[in-house]
C-alpha cells in the first residue's frame, strides 16, 4: 500500500483551529471522504502521561525545551504510521510553541523530513476574535498575552509556512476564521486539501 497523504494545519492558540478541523471531519463523512486528524500535542501528552512528566497539554509547555523536544520526537513514529495506513492525515499544530522564556519550534525540519507534507494550511483570525476565544476557553491555561504578541505570532507563523512550503514543494492555503463564518472556513480548508 502506497502512503497517503499529509495537511499540516496551523494556527496560533486560540483562532479556532481545532473548531474548523471538527467542522472538516463532519464535511467529510457527509462526502465520503476518509481522513484523520491527529493533534501533535495530544500524541506528546500521551507519551509524558506514560513517562509520569505531565497531566495537561499547558504542563508539557513547562517542562524543558529540551524535554519537550524529546516528546515531539517521540510522536514521529505515530505519524509515519498515520500516513501509512490513511489516504489523507490532516495534522493539527501550532508552528509556535509559547514556551518558558520563549518558543518552542512546532514544525521542525525532522518532523517535516519524516511526514514529506503535501498541504500546509494557515488558520488566522482577528486578534479581537482570538482574544476572546483564548478568555471563554476555561479547559486551557495559556497565560495572559498582548494583542501585539498575537498578531507578531501570527505573522511569524505566516511567513514561516510559506517557506517551509517552498522547500517541500508543498501547497499553502490561508483560511481567515472570522467570528460566526466557521462553516465557511471549514468548507475553504476541506476544498482545498481534499478537492484540491
Amino acid at each position: 500500500m502506497s502512503n497517503g497523504k499529509i495537511a499540516v494545519v496551523v494556527g496560533v492558540s486560540g483562532v479556532g483551529k481545532s473548531t474548523l478541523l471538527n467542522k472538516m471531519i463532519n464535511i467529510a463523512t457527509l462526502e465520503g471522504v476518509k481522513l484523520s486528524v491527529v493533534n501533535i500535542g495530544s500524541i506528546m501528552l500521551d507519551i509524558a502521561l506514560n513517562r509520569n512528566l505531565a497531566r495537561s497539554r499547558d504542563d508539557i509547555r513547562m517542562l524543558s525545551l529540551s524535554v519537550q523536544e524529546e516528546l515531539r520526537k517521540a510522536s514521529y513514529s505515530k505519524l509515519v504510521e498515520l500516513k501509512k495506513v490513511n489516504e489523507l492525515t490532516v495534522i493539527d499544530t501550532h508552528y509556535l510553541v509559547r514556551s518558558k522564556g520563549g518558543y518552542l519550534i512546532g514544525l521542525p525540519k525532522s518532523l517535516l523530513d519524516c511526514i514529506q507534507p503535501e498541504f500546509f494550511a494557515i488558520i488566522e483570525a482577528p486578534v479581537s476574535d482570538i482574544l476572546r476565544r483564548r478568555q471563554m476557553d476555561k479547559t486551557r491555561n495559556r497565560g495572559e498575552v498582548s494583542p501585539y504578541e498575537i498578531e507578531v505570532e501570527q505573522s511569524i507563523t505566516r511567513n514561516s509556512i510559506f517557506v517551509l512550503a517552498a522547500l517541500y514543494n508543498a501547497n499553502v492555503v490561508r483560511v481567515i476564521n472570522k467570528e460566526g463564518k466557521a462553516d465557511e472556513a471549514a468548507r475553504k480548508l476541506f476544498n482545498f486539501i481534499v478537492r484540491g
